[in-house]
């Protein structure tokens, strides 16, 4: 990918000059607003490959903001998101998580691991050539992956994921009735290796099961390992 799009919302007007002067000589196009309303219209008003969203700021905040980009059905509903959190808030984080994040960074952070982050998440949100090329889908029970769109269905119905929780159901699905460790799911979904401390396996996790849910996906269940870790079991498994 080329010149990825990147939109900073953070009302830290110093930090925003600082991480959009890095990202800019790291090979990123970057731009900044300093608050939630202005980053709806900013995401409105043309298209970004990703989104920097600050968890707190004044009025409309980074929670709420991400809340309203993924219920409202919309070409950005899937937009991929990397939320700013303050270090050491860990409610922060898991809201960020459960509201559909697709990783988290504590501030103040490295601008070096900031880039990288976005790059993972930027590899995980993108099609790779091969799967573009073949169109290949992936099918447990009711359960299909698009490997070339990176989306899944049930039974046809759109299931919505975002990029990350798409990483994870495929390594999942990948690995149909064996189970994963959180440590294999965060390095092969996440691209970043795993700490014992780090909930967003789980909340990716969470997230999808509320989606299979809300499609009444009786027959594909995600299951918990006992010592840390999941695994997919479709019908022909129950």
């Amino acid at each position: 990918m080329s010149m990825p799009s990147i939109l900073m919302i953070d009302d830290d007007r110093d930090f925003c000059e600082m991480v959009i002067r890095y990202l800019r000589e790291d090979g990123f196009r970057a731009a900044a607003v300093h608050d939630g309303s202005d980053g709806l219209q900013a995401i409105g008003a043309r298209s970004y490959d990703l989104v920097v969203l600050d968890a707190m700021m004044p009025e409309m905040g980074g929670q709420e903001l991400l809340r309203h980009l993924r219920t409202t059905p919309s070409p950005n509903q899937a937009l991929p998101i990397v939320m700013l959190t303050a270090r050491g808030e860990e409610v922060d984080r898991v809201i960020g998580l459960e509201t559909g994040a697709d990783d988290y960074i504590a501030k103040p952070c490295s601008l070096r691991e900031l880039s990288a982050r976005i790059r993972a998440v930027l590899r995980r949100t993108s099609a790779p050539p091969e799967a573009s090329r073949s169109g290949r889908l992936m099918s447990a029970g009711g359960l299909d992956l698009d490997l070339a769109q990176r989306s899944a269905t049930y039974r046809s119905r759109p299931l919505n994921l975002t990029g990350s929780e798409y990483a994870v159901l495929l390594c999942l699905a990948q690995a149909a009735g064996k189970p994963v460790t959180k440590a294999t799911l965060t390095k092969a979904a996440l691209g970043r290796r795993y700490h014992p401390t780090d909930r967003s396996i789980d909340m990716h996790v969470a997230n999808i099961r509320k989606k299979l849910t809300a499609q009444k996906a009786a027959d594909v269940q995600i299951r918990t390992l006992r010592g840390g870790g999941y695994w997919l079991v479709a019908s022909e498994r129950l």
